[in-house]
């Protein structure tokens, strides 16, 4: 029988139609065994479609889960960072709370314009792994630099002779 018979002979038996030639002997026991099979063949069907789905949401899934952890392991250091960077002005020497908003205007904001102009141009001429392998490199190099050269050595690189000498200028005036 065709499909569209099996399933019109399935809904038949399903509600207890009898069959057309006023017979309801064997042929009730045929229309419930077809619809039976037309059930069966339905949920082989919604198993293979689940299936499908299923493997589908595994594939996506071996490429969510690294993003996941890339995103998540970002987003901790940056807030560690952004901690550190709070901590290390409000202490510093002659330092405080105040200085924070200044450093957001005119030192993070210029610097956020300036990356977002290079890695839009970078964007253009390297490749995506290539690009995500070089800026990680150049802050790994800054971060690193910062720790072992930088800081340690804040009092021998300020330029206190500078300060003091545009200080006693502007007394001068």
């Amino acid at each position: 029988c065709s499909s569209v018979a099996c399933k019109a002979a399935g809904s038949s038996a399903a509600y207890g139609d009898s069959s057309s030639d006023g017979s309801s002997g064997g042929s009730s026991s045929i229309g419930g065994i077809t619809a039976a099979a037309n059930f069966i063949s339905g949920l082989q069907e919604t198993g293979k479609d689940l299936q499908d789905l299923l493997l589908r949401f595994l594939s996506l899934w071996r490429k969510f889960l690294p993003m996941l952890s890339l995103f998540f392991c970002l987003s901790f250091i940056n807030t560690i960072l952004d901690s550190l960077k709070d901590t290390l002005v409000i202490t510093a020497r002659g330092g405080g709370a105040f200085v924070i908003p200044y450093l957001t205007v005119y030192a993070v904001l210029p610097v956020s314009v300036l990356f977002l102009v290079l890695f839009s141009a970078a964007s253009h001429k390297m490749s995506r792994s290539a690009l995500f392998t070089t800026i990680i490199v150049v802050f790994m190099a800054f971060f690193g630099g910062f720790a072992l050269f930088l800081y340690p050595n804040a009092d021998v690189l300020h330029p206190h002779a500078l300060a003091d000498s545009l200080q006693q200028v502007r007394m001068l005036q």
